[in-house]
């Protein structure tokens, strides 16, 4: 059985009138956690990979990129030239350093993902090259 609750949400001083769909179980609770049942209402916006974008770094490189409003967090993904991607990390940050060297003297691409419950976005991906 499908229920609706009326949420009424102040921000910025206007007001808005959201109407919230939950599925209620035996308990006819609306899920646990804070906010609305714990789920987030807006899916991460756009943002933009920041570096090493289309330089020689590094065989253990910074990666960062700009942070995505409404993200709980960041996939982090990265293939040698030729190779297919891997994901390499899942943080709460825009950045993350890579600590186990690559191999020198190659070309890796890698881009990220920014999620939370409603949903991802994902950048396009950039290039760098590791040093000798």
């Amino acid at each position: 059985m499908k229920r609706y609750k009326k949420v009424v949400l102040f921000a910025a001083g206007a007001l808005f009138l959201g109407i919230l769909l939950a599925s209620c179980g035996g308990s006819g609770g609306y899920g646990g956690g804070g906010g609305y049942g714990g789920m987030a209402l807006y899916a991460p916006m756009a943002f933009t990979l920041t570096s090493p974008i289309n330089v020689t770094t590094s065989q253990t490189p910074d990666l960062k990129w700009g942070a995505s409003t409404y993200a709980t967090g960041y996939h982090v993904y990265l293939k040698p030239a030729g190779g297919s991607y891997s994901l390499i990390a899942t943080v709460p940050t825009t950045s993350f350093m890579i600590t186990s060297a690559l191999t020198a003297t190659t070309a890796y691409d890698w881009y990220v993902t920014a999620y939370n419950n409603a949903g991802t976005y994902m950048t396009s991906a950039a290039t760098f090259t590791t040093g000798p």
